[in-house]
């Protein structure tokens, strides 16, 4: 037999195994559409249960995965702390990332800083602004114990 001859086959065989899928589909849904329906006349009733009845949980059985029983003990609530003022986030300067500059094996970072375009690399300080990093699409910095991580702005 050759290629031909194989698919020839082949296809016949699928056609009739679909045939005879798709009659019996056929018949299943065509077939007796006149079939009886009964109502159920039944009507369900929960069970009585009397509600005078209290159940009570006893709970002081050995806990299986800890081994011993355990105590609840009361705490007293104290009152919740006053957040304090000085808390807040401070304001910093506005700081733009523009983005890096490779020099023999240094990188430089650039951020603009009070109007400014700066040239940078780690460990750089700004007056009050400390350069902790610079990477590629950011540079990690600080000012007065605050860390921030600013990334290139894209337009």
């Amino acid at each position: 037999m050759n290629k031909n001859t194989k698919t020839i086959l082949l296809v016949i065989l699928l056609l009739g195994i679909w045939g005879v899928i798709g009659f019996r589909i056929y018949e299943h849904t065509n077939g007796n559409a006149n079939l009886e329906c009964r109502e159920l006349t039944y009507k369900y009733q929960a069970p009585i249960v009397p509600e005078d009845k209290e159940y009570k949980l006893q709970l002081n059985y050995k806990d299986p995965f800890l081994g011993a029983i355990k105590r609840v003990k009361t705490v007293k609530k104290s009152e919740p702390k006053k957040k304090s003022l000085y808390n807040r986030r401070m304001r910093w300067p506005k700081v733009e990332y523009k983005g890096c500059i490779y020099r023999k094996k240094r990188q430089l970072g650039m951020i603009e800083y009070k109007g400014k375009l700066e040239f940078i690399r780690n460990g750089a300080v700004l007056g009050d602004l400390r350069v902790i990093h610079v990477y590629k699409d950011s540079v990690c910095l600080v000012y007065k114990k605050e860390k921030r991580v600013f990334k290139i702005n894209k337009i």
